[in-house]
């Protein structure tokens, strides 16, 4: 049985120093790297396509929301413009009362 054992574990490394010698073991382990390599750009790739569908769906939310806020910001503007212009009218009133503005 050991005798067995030892054969095969010869049989295993000669077959193993064909492989080396015929050049399939590095050619083997190019093509497993290509492969690796393959597979990361293929990771890249869908990370890339996920992270500009997200970078997308986030330019249509900001401007939205800037939108919104330009809006708002153009009210607000408005109103403080008449406030102003009321407030002018106010001063403009107590002066007069007083007889400094004639």
């Amino acid at each position: 049985m050991a005798q067995d054992a030892g054969r095969q574990a010869e049989t295993l490394e000669l077959a193993r120093d064909r492989l080396r010698l015929n050049g399939v073991l590095p050619k083997l382990r190019e093509r497993y790297t290509e492969a690796l390599c393959i597979e990361r750009r293929d990771r890249w790739l869908a990370e890339r396509q996920r992270v500009a569908a997200r970078s997308d769906e986030l330019r249509e939310e900001y401007a939205s929301v800037d939108a919104a806020h330009r809006t708002a910001k153009a009210g607000r503007d408005k109103v403080i413009a008449r406030m102003e212009a009321c407030d002018d009218d106010i001063v403009h009133v107590n002066r007069t009362a007083q007889g400094l503005d004639i």
